[in-house]
This record gives structure tokens, C-alpha cells and sequence, in this order.
């Protein structure tokens, strides 16, 4: 177990506390869910874990759908509420992938690890800030460990 320290006048996320490597329990949170529309959130995404759980350690894996050749990207955030309208960098967690697709059928999977923050009811929601030359795009994120 690990204590995260915080930033000065941030709040502690607490001690990590990681799934047993060896239960077959699925820690999938979200599983191929489209990527909300630009400027839109998701729903609510509720973690897995105790009441009173802060923040999660997550892989995210996104699968993108090019529409045709050309320039292709996606920007999604993550965020314990759904007001808080994030941009391309603050300080929410962020995935971006961006590439440059041979043709609409050049299909590509990313991948990224990283800590989400909770609301206090264990939720978290996606936010997407940008869109190009995409068809579909599915996210899938799953829980490794969990702080509180």
C-alpha cells in the first residue's frame, strides 16, 4: 500500500489499495460505451470498492473509427461532476489519441493509465472536447486499484 502525498492545500486521495491479482471478479467499469458527443458528458460511472473511496487507478482502452483518410483524433477527460466543463489540458485526467488514418478502415486501439478522481457517492463521468474524422469511437475502462 501506497499514501499518495498531495499537492500543497490539496486534499489526500489516502492509500492505494490494488484488486486481488487472482480474482476472476471483472473490474470493467465502463465496456465499449460510445464516447459522449463533443461538449457532452456521460452518465455517472460508479467504481468498484468501500463507501468513502476518493480517487481509482484505471486503464483506459479507446478504439477509434476513422470516417475516411486524414487526420484523425479524440480528446476525453474524466471528472468526479459534471459541471466542471474541462479544456484540452487541465487539470482533469485526459486521454487524447490523435493520428494520421490511411484510409477509413485504418482502425487503431489506444491505451493509458490513470487515476480518476469520485464524487462522494464512488462515481466518476466522461467528457469528450474534441471529434475529428471519426466514425465510432468505444471506451472501456478498468479498475486496478482503488484510494480512500
Amino acid at each position: 500500500m501506497r499514501t499518495i502525498q498531495p499537492v500543497a492545500g490539496e486534499p489526500s486521495m489516502g492509500t492505494g489499495h490494488w484488486f486481488p491479482r487472482t480474482n476472476t471478479t471483472s473490474r470493467l467499469l465502463v465496456t465499449g460505451a460510445v464516447i459522449p458527443a463533443v461538449g457532452a458528458w456521460s452518465a455517472a460511472y460508479t467504481a468498484q470498492g468501500p463507501s468513502g473511496m476518493k480517487e481509482i487507478m484505471v486503464d483506459i482502452i479507446i478504439d477509434v473509427d476513422p470516417t475516411a483518410a486524414g487526420d484523425t483524433q479524440v480528446d476525453v477527460h474524466f471528472s468526479d461532476n459534471n459541471t466542471t466543463t474541462p479544456s484540452y489540458i487541465t487539470a482533469h485526467p485526459f486521454m487524447t489519441s490523435k493520428y494520421t488514418a490511411a484510409a477509413g478502415t485504418d482502425l487503431r486501439r489506444f491505451n493509458k493509465e490513470l487515476h480518476i478522481p469520485l464524487n462522494s457517492s464512488g462515481q466518476f463521468y466522461i467528457y469528450c472536447s474534441a471529434k475529428t474524422n471519426l466514425d465510432t469511437t468505444s471506451i472501456y475502462v478498468t479498475q486496478k486499484k482503488y484510494f480512500c
